[in-house]
């Protein structure tokens, strides 16, 4: 064995990593050729090895044999394991045995392979320690060349430059950012003022018609009924009796109205949405960090302001979907219910209107009967206008239109000859349309209720 082989892991850990992977890997590479060999296998030369079996040839030199001074002679090896009948190496040529050809290395195949012996045992462990010691002195001297070339100080112009361009990269990217977050604020805005002015409008509106109903409709139809013949008055007696009942469901709608009236709508407290500022960012460079926290610094400053931007036009956004929701529930639910009931007392009475402004008899009271008859279609007037305000209007439905699912509600099928298979034969019940926004196509409120064809 030589000098540098007899040193301790200990010795050889502390000297520089270019020198220990010197030392260990002739040693490394030595005994895994020993160690296959004894233990009957083929030696797998890897590349490293077949590096230092063949000299790496260079452009205008002759190829040089490595030398192994590190490495145990074949005599000394056999030496040390006489009594081992597997291990036989040829010394045909003198020095290393890395220098000798593979086919010259070989086993008694009459042996079985046993245990390695202690010298290999000994070589392997000595290999992986050196190893272990070698990666952890090479990431130690990484880690503090890490630390030394951050902790080294650039000239202050050139760190003042980079400081400068960072400042100014991150204030350009949150300026183009903030434009386009300015203007879905400014959208959720408008469409928040506008759908609480539609409600606030619907509310007061629908106000002012059941104290138009009460004040004026009503009575003039008592005082009409009451002129009118005792035989008239029982046949229009249960299209009195709808009017009455129209006029209590507004009555009873009218406090859930003027609470929602008197509710003032929610707008958030500040119209500016949060910016980075530049004299902000500079004044991050009076600690003077080093670039690198400082580039960590600028990044969080970023993405606080773009939490603080979202979060405002999160809200923004919930309150607009909010108000248009109470818009669409208030109209469902306390308007076109009594425009259904308007509309379908008006269908159920038609014939029996038709009949009495037939008969000559009535002559005499078709002033007062078309005074009686018009309550209906005054009271249906007044309330779309009111939707006509709120941007809500009936659909357009006709019979003999092609069926339309996203418009229509089929309830029923019919045949007809007069109409081709889905076609619209009657509308049962109106469907409904609003404007989200200007110069958009208006979305489906309610459904039309329709009778299909079917032949």
């Amino acid at each position: 064995m030589t000098s540098e082989e007899n040193n301790t892991p200990e010795d050889r850990a502390s000297s520089s990593s270019d020198s220990l992977e010197q030392e260990i890997t002739p040693v490394m590479k030595g005994a895994e050729v020993v160690e296959s060999d004894v233990l009957g296998n083929k030696p797998e030369i890897s590349q490293d090895v077949e590096t230092i079996m063949s000299p790496k040839e260079e452009p205008t030199k002759e190829p040089e044999p490595a030398t192994a001074e590190a490495l145990p002679t074949p005599k000394e090896i056999t030496a040390q394991a006489p009594e081992d009948p597997i291990l036989v190496v040829t010394d045909a040529v003198p020095g290393s045995v890395l220098n000798e050809p593979v086919e010259n290395i070989h086993r008694d195949d009459s042996m079985t392979a046993a245990e390695p012996p202690e010298e290999v045992k000994k070589l392997r462990q000595e290999n992986a320690q050196l190893r272990q010691e070698l990666e952890e002195k090479n990431q130690q001297l990484k880690n503090q060349s890490s630390v030394e070339q951050e902790r080294s100080p650039q000239p202050e112009s050139e760190t003042q430059e980079e400081f400068e361009k960072m400042i100014q990269q991150v204030y350009i990217e949150d300026s183009c950012e903030y434009e386009q977050d300015k203007q879905e604020f400014n959208r959720h805005l408008h469409q928040l003022e506008d759908f609480s002015g539609r409600v606030k409008t619907l509310c007061e509106g629908m106000i002012q018609v059941k104290q138009q109903v009460t004040d004026e409709l009503l009575p003039s139809c008592e005082s009409a009924k009451k002129h009118l013949p005792y035989s008239l008055q029982a046949q229009l007696e249960k299209r009195h009796q709808s009017i009455q009942l129209i006029h209590k469901m507004m009555e009873r709608r009218m406090d859930e109205l003027k609470e929602q009236d008197a509710i003032a709508p929610s707008f958030p407290q500040s119209f500016e949405l949060p910016r980075l500022n530049r004299e902000e960012l500079q004044s991050l460079k009076a600690s003077q960090p080093s670039l690198e926290n400082f580039r960590r610094q600028l990044s969080q400053e970023g993405e606080e302001v773009k939490d603080r931007r979202y979060q405002q036009i999160f809200e923004l956004r919930t309150q607009a979907e909010d108000a248009r929701k109470k818009l669409l529930n208030l109209v469902k639910r306390k308007v076109l219910d009594i425009l259904d009931g308007l509309y379908s007392g008006e269908q159920n009475s038609k014939p029996l209107i038709d009949g009495l402004k037939a008969n000559p008899e009535n002559e005499s009271e078709k002033e007062r009967l078309d005074q009686w008859f018009n309550l209906h279609l005054q009271l249906q007037g007044a309330i779309h206008t009111l939707l006509e305000q709120v941007k809500v209007q009936p659909m357009e439905v006709k019979v003999g239109d092609e069926a339309d699912y996203y418009r229509h509600e089929p309830i029923g099928v019919e045949p007809d000859e007069g109409l081709k298979t889905e076609q619209v034969k009657e509308v049962v019940q109106r469907g409904y349309e609003y404007l989200l926004e200007m110069d958009t196509p208006p979305q489906v409120l309610r459904l039309a209720q329709v009778i299909m064809v079917k032949n």
